[in-house]
């Protein structure tokens, strides 16, 4: 009975992952909202020649740097744009499926196969609007998602491949990017790195623990690979000028000085 029993149920694991899967596949087919093609014409204008800050003045413009990525590589191997929304979809789909791989994997000893399985399914259907295109909002859960398990992974498995933390680093830093006031939870991250590396006694660099000195490493060496992207040909003070752009974005009636300050309640609320 037993055996059985467990037959039934990797049976039925089998045919929720599979169901799953069907739905997502068939949304990459149909459908196409106007958020999508915002996010897509982004991308697409940083492929085109257009340059961040200059010639572009969207407020979710940094959103723009992982689509401009995957149409960039569409067009360099189809030679043309036809298709490009079917691809970016499929790119986005084989993300969410290698993630909640990770996921399952990393959890199970955790919470169980039981409830990993299930949370790992969760992950993979669940987009933060109702379409697969990376949109910033998209963009923000994912990448923030895909640091947490960078982190998670290095952090629970005695500290071993730092590359871990780089590699979330950079997740992270594209988090920041689809919205940029999120940045000032790098220094809440740096601070949970620096606790949890002094509690499991991990390798320090300089006396700070390993993982925090290589996740702001990997920090900096993002935000110096994108100046050195956006600056040239600008001088900084327009550069700082123009980022207000960002920082104030005109569908919303606050100013960035109180929504700074809301991230500021919010976050001190999170501490107490």
């Amino acid at each position: 009975m037993t055996a059985q029993n467990a037959r039934l149920r990797r049976c039925g694991a089998a045919l929720l992952c599979l169901v799953c899967a069907a739905v997502m596949v068939r949304s990459a087919f149909v459908g196409l909202e106007i958020d999508e093609e915002y996010a897509l014409s982004l991308g697409f204008r940083l492929v085109s020649g257009d340059r961040l800050f200059y010639s572009m003045w969207e407020p979710h413009q940094l959103s723009a740097l992982p689509a401009a990525l995957v149409l960039a590589l569409y067009t360099a191997i189809a030679g043309t744009t036809t298709g490009a929304l079917l691809f970016v979809r499929a790119v986005v789909l084989v993300c969410k499926a290698a993630m909640s791989a990770v996921f399952y994997r990393d959890f199970k000893q955790t919470i169980g196969r039981h409830g990993a399985l299930l949370s790992a399914v969760v992950l993979f259907v669940y987009t933060p609007k109702w379409f697969l295109g990376p949109d910033y909002i998209s963009q923000q859960f994912h990448f923030t998602v895909a640091a947490f398990l960078c982190f998670y992974h290095y952090y629970t498995h005695g500290f071993r491949r730092p590359w871990l933390v780089v590699l979330g680093a950079v997740c992270a830093c594209f988090s920041f990017l689809a919205f940029p006031q999120s940045a000032l939870a790098a220094a809440v991250i740096f601070i949970g790195m620096v606790l949890l590396g002094r509690r499991g006694k991990e390798p320090t660099i300089c006396k700070i623990p390993r993982g925090a000195v290589l996740f702001v490493l990997g920090c900096m060496a993002c935000a110096a690979a994108f100046l050195a992207y956006v600056l040239p040909g600008m001088r900084l003070t327009v550069f700082l000028q123009r980022v207000s752009l960002i920082l104030n974005d005109p569908q919303y009636d606050f100013t960035t000085s109180q929504r700074l300050a809301l991230l500021a309640s919010q976050a001190l609320n999170t501490a107490k």
